[in-house]
């Protein structure tokens, strides 16, 4: 049985610094193993099971561009077996420093007893603010898929 994480914050901190670090091992231990898992990337369709979900990230953390993070207007709402985190990523790719992108994001974290706090769904989309942003530069919407 997988090892999750003794909070729900916990399991948000390793998901990010899987990110970061583009480490599809520590990415796939956030996640919960049932087909029940999905993720939406911004711009993106829905991914439903672990398949689609883990194949996502292991394209994703293919590309050259390794991005941070810096997460902002964090509302947590958390029962015993159901945690659901509203936040703003402030998506930065390591060589455009000057091309933020904002995403609004849910992601939720279910417990599991023996198994711990593992992520069910994380949900990204475009924040208005950067799509406004983008379509003002060179009148071109620029996406960033994280």
């Amino acid at each position: 049985m997988k090892n999750g994480f003794s909070t729900a914050d916990a399991a948000e901190q390793a998901f990010y610094r899987a990110l970061h670090e583009k480490d599809i091992h520590a990415m796939s231990e956030v996640w919960m193993d049932s087909d029940a898992i999905a993720c939406i990337h911004p711009m993106g369709a829905r991914l439903q099971g672990r398949q689609e979900v883990m194949a996502s990230w292991q394209q994703i953390f293919s590309g050259e561009n390794t991005l941070a993070f810096e997460l902002k207007d964090v509302h947590r709402q958390q029962s015993a077996k159901l945690a659901v985190h509203l936040l703003h990523e402030y998506i930065v790719p390591d060589k455009q420093q000057d091309k933020v992108t904002i995403a609004e994001t849910t992601n939720v974290y279910v417990y599991q007893e023996g198994a711990g706090w593992l992520m069910l769904l994380h949900h990204a989309s475009l924040s208005p603010k950067t799509v406004i942003e983008r379509q003002g530069d060179e009148g071109q919407q620029q996406n960033v898929l994280h």
